[in-house]
């Protein structure tokens, strides 16, 4: 390389080398096929095989605000009573890049391993906690009004942004006066982004990361449905229609630790499956396609909706 060139600001190794202060780095990485939403994650290591960290690389409109929020909420969460969360080491731009650097986890972290024993309710409080919960009534909560922008702007698919608005306006009319409390959800709480850890005072610290999803001001128990969801509809492969029936039971029967009164459970179980549509359309217009697991069969849901509970 010329002398008057400087390595790091032409190769990413080089960067993150200057940036982590390392005498030297060793990079590893899988190659995946090209996914407009995936970000490379890379792993670090120091000269002497030491764990350095985990590297998210934002490349795209998408990539890059995941990366960002990803330190952004591993940030503001902190390791707040039952959780630990990687901490951030570097978060900044690189050329056209935003790169987001966290440490490794401790070694010895245990996989969740009964996807169907939720973790301890004290950790999803104390997420919803981290930037201040508050309550609001639901047609005054910020939450209802990312769900009508996000779904103005599907002006592609007009079919889904009607029946998406028509279910979002008829659940205003029936609860809009109902209070809710929200706070900070992980946005991404399944079981294989949560870990076991037992410290050197023998106690069981709960590890969780990806909190490239998070966001504030999120209806809290969220988090517990998304578990119940992702699990029936990903983990064991289940149609949208019974990853949905999950989310209602849910609903129905475990947000009670949560502090989630029955006349909103509902209310709540709606709430995260318009989010999750949502998502998927958004990671759809960002060039990632349909997810075929959510469309078209999402439409099927959004018409039950509204016969059984016709406007």
């Amino acid at each position: 390389m010329r002398e008057d060139v400087a390595p790091a600001d032409h190769l990413l190794g080089e960067h993150l080398r200057e940036v982590l202060g390392l005498p030297e780095i060793v990079i590893g990485l899988g190659v995946r096929p090209l996914d407009p939403n995936g970000k490379p994650t890379l792993q670090l290591f120091a000269g002497d095989g030491a764990p350095v960290g985990y590297a998210k690389v934002g490349w795209s409109p998408a990539t890059r605000a995941m990366a960002a929020t990803e330190a952004e909420a591993a940030a503001a969460v902190g390791e707040p009573g039952p959780l630990r969360v990687p901490r951030v080491l570097h978060h900044g731009a690189w050329r056209d890049l935003v790169v987001t650097v966290t440490a490794p986890l401790p070694l010895g972290v245990r996989g969740h391993a009964d996807p169907d024993a939720l973790p301890d309710p004290a950790a999803l409080l104390a997420v919803a906690e981290s930037s201040g919960a508050r309550v609001y009534r639901f047609d005054e909560s910020l939450f209802l009004r990312h769900l009508r922008d996000e779904i103005a702007a599907m002006d592609d698919e007009p079919r889904l942004s009607a029946s998406m608005s028509g279910a979002l306006e008829s659940l205003v009319r029936r609860y809009g006066d109902l209070k809710l409390r929200v706070g900070r959800w992980h946005g991404d709480w399944v079981p294989w982004n949560v870990g076991h850890h037992r410290n050197n005072e023998g106690t069981d610290e709960l590890h969780v990361w990806d909190w490239e999803h998070s966001a504030p001001d999120v209806p809290v128990g969220l988090d517990l449905l998304h578990w119940r969801f992702q699990v029936a509809l990903v983990l064991r492969g289940a149609p949208l229609e019974s990853a949905v029936a999950a989310v209602e039971a849910a609903a129905h029967d475990e947000l009670t630790p949560l502090g989630v009164a029955p006349e909103a459970r509902e209310l709540l179980s709606r709430l995260y499956l318009l989010e999750m549509f949502v998502r998927t359309y958004r990671l759809k217009r960002g060039g990632g396609g349909w997810n075929p697991a959510l469309y078209p069969a999402m439409l099927d849901v959004l018409a039950h909706w509204e016969h059984t509970n016709p406007t």
